[in-house]
């Protein structure tokens, strides 16, 4: 209801690059972590895309600061249209990341165990 599709379609270059940012800054944290805590790669890989999404708690944050004025019409609206996007597109994110690992990992197997 808050997502205004005219603002995406006007702003897609903006919103890309912000999603595909996001998308690598998040992955490569979560990666970077698992691997610290001595998960091989393969399960680092999907696990960091596995927990890829922005998350729905940012949809309260969101109005919030635009209410209380920490930001402005503009960018409540590329927040907003980040966030939607980014949990639209996660399912497809784990989806390639399962069958890409299991291609580089385990030969032409695009199964993870």
């Amino acid at each position: 209801m808050i997502i205004e599709l005219d603002f995406i379609l006007e702003n897609v270059l903006i919103i890309g690059v912000l999603l595909i940012t996001v998308f690598l800054v998040i992955y490569s944290i979560n990666v970077l972590a698992l691997r610290l805590f001595y998960k091989d790669w393969k399960v680092s890989l999907y696990a960091g895309a596995l927990l890829l999404q922005i998350g729905e708690f940012s949809f309260i944050l969101g109005p919030l600061g635009f209410s209380s004025g920490i930001i402005e019409d503009y960018g409540y609206q590329l927040i907003i249209s980040t966030i939607a996007l980014s949990l639209f597109l996660s399912p497809f994110w784990k989806s390639l990341t399962r069958k890409t690992v299991g291609k580089i990992l385990n030969g032409n197997s695009t199964r993870l165990t």
